[in-house]
């Protein structure tokens, strides 16, 4: 399987776009919080990403456990 002209180009795109977004959220959240608010910002959400991928039994069980 092989990469087109144009395939390259729409992922170029795509990536300079993410690019641009990105910059702009870390310059709009480092002028209401500290670098040290947004990484711990970041920490959670991974964390919070990693609960949301867990398979459906450990979730009952981490649950039960809080009751």
């Amino acid at each position: 399987m092989y990469v087109t002209d144009k395939e390259k180009l729409l992922s170029k795109a795509h990536k300079d776009y993410d690019i641009k977004e990105l910059t702009w959220a870390d310059k709009t959240l480092r002028k209401s919080f500290t670098p040290e608010e947004i990484n711990l910002f970041y920490k959670v959400m991974q964390k919070y990403t990693e609960v949301l991928d867990m398979p459906d039994i450990e979730k009952k069980r981490c649950g039960s456990s809080q009751t």
